[in-house]
C-alpha cells in the first residue's frame, strides 16, 4: 500500500479525475472530502474529456449545439452591424464546451462534469466517478462530498431535461423548477450500495443576495456522508463543541434519559452533566464563505473541511494493513454513577434478577451519591502489527485550488489531489508551500 502510494502522495496531480483514479490501489484511502462541479451552474473553461462509449470507437463528433441565448446575442451583434460569423464562431466553440458533442458511431460523449446537457447523464458520470472512489476507499473509510442545486431553464438553458441524441429515458424537469440534483445523487449513491450516514446543512450567514420576487434566496448547500460499510472510522470526540449551559432537568425529564447514552448523565438532583469534551456539533453548520484571494469561482471554506477531516480521517494508520489507530475511549466503572437499572429495581419496576443485578447491590444503591463529573479516558492501540505508523491520507478528486489538500496538511495529514485545470493546479501548489 504505501510503495503503490508513494508517487501519488502529498502532491496535486494535473489529470482528468478518472483517469487519477485509475491509477490508485484499492482500499488505500482514508477520507475524501470533495465538492464536484455542480450541475448546470458554471463553465470553469477546462478542456473537454470523454465520456462513455466504445474506447475502441474512433469517435466523429457530431455538430456542437448552441445555446439560445447566445444565439440571440449573435442576432442582436447582426442587427448591430457586428461580425455575426465571428460570434458565430465563438458561439460554437463554446458551445462545444457548454453543452458537449456526442459520438455518431457510439453513445461517448465529448465534455466536462457538470455541463452535460441533461441531469441523467451528468448522474451517470458522477456515479461512474464514486463507483471509482468506492474502490479506492478503506472499508473504515469516509465519503464527504458538498454538493449544490440549481434550476431548470436557467444559465440560458431552455431546454434542460429534455433528451438528446443517445439520451431516452432523460429526466425531464420543468423550468423555474429545482432540479434536485443532490438528492437524485444520493438516492442514486444508496442504490449502488453505499451508507448515507449524515445529510448535513452547510448554511452560509453571507449568501448571495437574490433578485428574484417569487422564491427565498438560495442560503445553504448540502453535504452528504457516506461509508462502505457499517463499521468505520469517525473520531467524534475530536469535533466537539463546547456546552454553551449546564441546564438543569425536571425528575421526569431525568426519568426519560436513555441508559448508556454517552453524552449525557442525569444525577439524582436533576443536573445533567454533559460528555466533558463538548457536544456533538450536529447536521447543520453556520460556516460563512470567505473571497479567495485568487482566480477560482468555486473555493469553499477552510473551516468546512476541517470537521469532516478531523472526524473521518485518522491522525495515524498502520504502515503496514493501513488500519487506523484507533484512541478507544472509556469511562472506567464508577461506584457513583448513575444506574437506571438499579433504580428501577429499588422502586419495583423489575425484579433484580431480571436484570441480573444481585439484591444486595441493589439494595446499597443510592442514586444521591451520583457524581457528576466526567470520567477518565483509556487510550489503546487499534492495530496489533506493531510495524509503526504514519499519518491517514486524504483525497480530494476535484481538488481545485486544493482546499481540502491545505486543511489536509495543517491537520498533519497526507493527501492526493486531482485537477485538470493547469493554472488551478499552479495555484494550488503555491497555496500548499505557505502551509
Amino acid at each position: 500500500m504505501t510503495d503503490a502510494l508513494a508517487r501519488f502522495r502529498n502532491k496535486i496531480i494535473v489529470t482528468d479525475v478518472l483517469n487519477g483514479l485509475a491509477k490508485l490501489p484499492d482500499n488505500s484511502i482514508d477520507c475524501v472530502m470533495t465538492s464536484p462541479p455542480y450541475w448546470g451552474l458554471r463553465d470553469y473553461g477546462i478542456p473537454p474529456t470523454v465520456w462513455d462509449g466504445d474506447p475502441g470507437c474512433r469517435h466523429k463528433w457530431k455538430p456542437a449545439t448552441v445555446n439560445s441565448a447566445r444565439e440571440k446575442r449573435n442576432a442582436a451583434t447582426k442587427k448591430a452591424g457586428g461580425s455575426a460569423v465571428r460570434n458565430n464562431q465563438l458561439g460554437a466553440e463554446l458551445g462545444a464546451r457548454d453543452f458537449g458533442q456526442f459520438c455518431v458511431h457510439c453513445d461517448a460523449w465529448r465534455g466536462c462534469l457538470g455541463l452535460e446537457p441533461t441531469i441523467d447523464l451528468f448522474l451517470k458520470h458522477m456515479l461512474a466517478v464514486f463507483d471509482e472512489v468506492k474502490r479506492v476507499m478503506k472499508p473504515t473509510g469516509t465519503c464527504w462530498v458538498n454538493l449544490g442545486d440549481s434550476y431548470a431553464g436557467g444559465w440560458g438553458m431552455k431546454r434542460v431535461g429534455r433528451p438528446s441524441s443517445g439520451q431516452a429515458n432523460a429526466i425531464r424537469v420543468r423550468s423555474k423548477s429545482l432540479c434536485l440534483v443532490p438528492h437524485r445523487f444520493v438516492i442514486a449513491m444508496s442504490e449502488r450500495g453505499w451508507i448515507v450516514r449524515n445529510h448535513i446543512v452547510w448554511y452560509k450567514p453571507n449568501h448571495m443576495p437574490s433578485s428574484t420576487r417569487d422564491r427565498f434566496a438560495n442560503s445553504w448547500d448540502h453535504v452528504f456522508l457516506m461509508t462502505k460499510q457499517r463499521r468505520y472510522y469517525f473520531d467524534l470526540d475530536a469535533v466537539r463543541v463546547p456546552h454553551r449551559s449546564l441546564p438543569r432537568q425536571s425528575a421526569n425529564a431525568r426519568s426519560k434519559t436513555r441508559e448508556g447514552d454517552l453524552s449525557r448523565d442525569v444525577g439524582a438532583d436533576g443536573a445533567t452533566a454533559f460528555h466533558p469534551n463538548g457536544k456533538n456539533p450536529g447536521d447543520c453548520w453556520t460556516i460563512a464563505t470567505r473571497p479567495a484571494a485568487f482566480a477560482h469561482f468555486a473555493t469553499f471554506p477552510e473551516k468546512l473541511v476541517e470537521t469532516p477531516i478531523k472526524a473521518g480521517c485518522p491522525r495515524l494508520v498502520c504502515k503496514q494493513c493501513g488500519a487506523p489507530k484507533r484512541d478507544i475511549r472509556y469511562r472506567p466503572p464508577n461506584p457513583n454513577a448513575f444506574a437506571m437499572n438499579y433504580r428501577d429495581a429499588q422502586a419495583g419496576k423489575h425484579l433484580p434478577g431480571k436484570k441480573r443485578l444481585r439484591p444486595d447491590e441493589v439494595k446499597r444503591y443510592d442514586d444521591r451519591a451520583y457524581s457528576s463529573k466526567g470520567g477518565t479516558y483509556t487510550v489503546a492501540p487499534g492495530c496489533p502489527c506493531n510495524r509503526g505508523y504514519v499519518p491517514g491520507i486524504v483525497l480530494d478528486p476535484f481538488a481545485g485550488t486544493a482546499t481540502t489538500c491545505v486543511v489536509a496538511k495543517r491537520l498533519r495529514r497526507n493527501y492526493v489531489g486531482f485537477e485538470i485545470n493547469q493554472r488551478h493546479a499552479v495555484l494550488a501548489d503555491d497555496r500548499l508551500l505557505n502551509v
